[in-house]
């Protein structure tokens, strides 16, 4: 075994196999994640922004000033419904009013890509209070996601960074559970979406972000089989939860933001799955096989099975 290992790498040290080796497998770019993270290439956990759920709070009740029924409401209020005041100031929240909101903190996991530091800027400073460089400038070539992994290859020549067992147990170059597919498939961080047919994702990309719009993005994910799983998921962070006071009352669930993270709020482990990494709802991420889906989240199967 250790014989073959250095055969096939006295072989690769040659300069024409090497650069026939390169163009056959390391076909692709990736973006390397800044050193104060832990630098490389791996996607992992930790390697994302951490921002607190509480943040939202104040985005799920109206503020008195700006509730549409302010004479009938007492000020100020304690987070908290009743039975006794059904008018009282939680705010539902449908999608496409998020969206925005979206739109703004997905752009903070880019945080490191010059092409996007003006839009950074423009973010409420609130949600910048910890943030941390995601992305460094360098980029390295690599095996691109879903490519079969050769013998002796380490897993670290992966875009991915990981080297995964796929349904069939064939080893590839994938994304583990909740990797941000949508990150990982944004036009400043890595090549992949090269691979598809330029008709097929033409004006689907925003061109200041980078990132892919829906439902593109979902389609594209599978048809490239990126996620070890073969499931993707959208984020959890706008989701049908209790009405804060009134949770015994299982009709008196609304669309709002995650806020917290005790036993009530974290209807069918919503709170928990932001933690791991399922937070926005306009992204898309890799999603455990057998789990039930949490919250509001939207789950696709890449598989037939």
């Amino acid at each position: 075994m250790r014989l073959c290992v250095i055969v096939f790498l006295f072989i690769f040290s040659s300069t024409n196999y090497a650069t026939e080796f390169e163009g056959l497998f390391f076909n692709s770019w990736i973006r390397t994640f800044h050193k104060s993270i832990g630098g490389g290439h791996r996607w992992e956990a930790g390697k994302k922004q951490d921002i607190p759920k509480r943040l939202f709070k104040r985005l799920n009740w109206y503020d008195c000033n700006s509730d549409p029924r302010a004479g009938k409401v007492t000020c100020p209020h304690s987070y908290k419904c009743s039975e006794e005041d059904y008018d009282c100031l939680v705010k539902s929240t449908s999608t496409n009013e998020a969206r925005e909101l979206f739109e703004k903190l997905q752009i903070l996991e880019l945080n490191g890509v010059a092409d996007v530091s003006d839009m950074i800027g423009g973010v409420d400073a609130r949600y910048k209070e910890n943030l941390k460089i995601i992305f460094s400038s360098e980029k390295v070539r690599c095996v691109g996601a879903s490519r079969r992994l050769p013998f002796p290859l380490p897993e670290s020549v992966c875009c991915t960074g990981k080297a995964l067992h796929d349904r069939k147990g064939v080893r590839r170059c994938l994304l583990d559970d909740f990797a941000n597919v949508s990150l990982y498939l944004n036009k400043y961080i890595s090549s992949e979406y090269e691979k598809v047919e330029k008709d097929f994702i033409k004006d689907s990309y925003d061109e200041k972000s980078g990132y892919l719009n829906f439902p593109i993005i979902e389609v594209l994910a599978c048809k490239l089989n990126i996620c070890s799983s073969g499931r993707i998921a959208t984020g959890v962070s706008l989701s049908v939860l209790p009405t804060p006071g009134l949770e015994h009352i299982e009709y008196e669930y609304i669309r709002r933001f995650l806020d917290d993270g005790d036993d009530v709020l974290n209807h069918n482990n919503a709170a928990s799955f932001y933690d791991r990494g399922l937070q926005w709802n306009n992204n898309i991420y890799c999603f455990p096989r057998g789990i039930q889906p949490p919250g509001n989240s939207i789950v696709f199967k890449c598989d037939s099975n």
